[in-house]
This record gives structure tokens, C-alpha cells and sequence, in this order.
């Protein structure tokens, strides 16, 4: 991943982090619990705002695909160790190199 796809992770997280505290905080101070639905969509808003912010702001001009790629892997990988995002041609390239049997191991891998 470049430096730069990297800074701008940084910032997204660091600008995510910070609204969720402050959403979350005013949230739990008022008294009223969230529903399920309303949440996902103000976590939608923040990350739709966030992403708005670092396009915007950045010092150097972002390609919008790169970003939000790099989001997602971003997303992904954070889950666990063992979590990747693949796109398109990276989920080929394995589904060619893991298809078939694999003797002595008791496994299978298709699709």
C-alpha cells in the first residue's frame, strides 16, 4: 500500500474515531438508546462525510476508486488476522492456485 493510500487510512480512521466518540457521547447523554437502523445509517453519514473531508482536503488529488478500495481492505483486514478483501483479480489468481485436491491434508477446496 502506497504512503500516501496510508495517510489518508490514517486520517479517515482518526476522522471516524473522533465523530463516533462525539456521536456516541451525545447519544448516550441524552438518554435515548439508538435503534439498530438508526445507527447503521449515522455510521453511514460518517463514513459518507469523512470520505467527502479527506477527497476535499487532502493535499494531493485522490483517485475515488483507490480510496474506496483501499477502505474496504482496510475494513476487512481489521476484522482478523485471517480476513482479506480481494478484488476481482486478486479472488481469480487464488480461486486458480487453491483449486482442486490436496492429498494427505483431508480437504477439498471448490466453489
Amino acid at each position: 500500500m502506497s504512503l500516501k493510500v496510508r495517510a489518508v487510512l490514517v486520517v479517515i480512521i482518526g476522522l471516524v474515531l473522533g465523530l463516533s466518540l462525539s456521536i456516541g457521547g451525545g447519544l448516550i447523554g441524552n438518554g435515548k438508546a439508538p435503534s439498530k437502523e438508526e445507527m447503521a445509517w449515522e455510521q453511514a453519514r460518517l463514513f459518507a462525510e469523512v470520505l467527502e473531508r479527506v477527497k476535499r482536503d487532502y493535499v494531493e488529488p485522490i483517485d475515488d476508486a483507490e480510496l474506496m478500495e483501499s477502505a474496504i481492505r482496510g475494513m476487512v483486514s481489521d476484522l482478523d488476522p485471517h480476513s482479506q478483501y480481494l478484488d476481482a483479480g486478486e479472488y481469480r489468481d487464488i480461486r486458480i492456485s487453491t483449486t482442486g485436491s490436496y492429498t494427505g491434508i483431508g480437504i477439498e477446496v471448490d466453489q
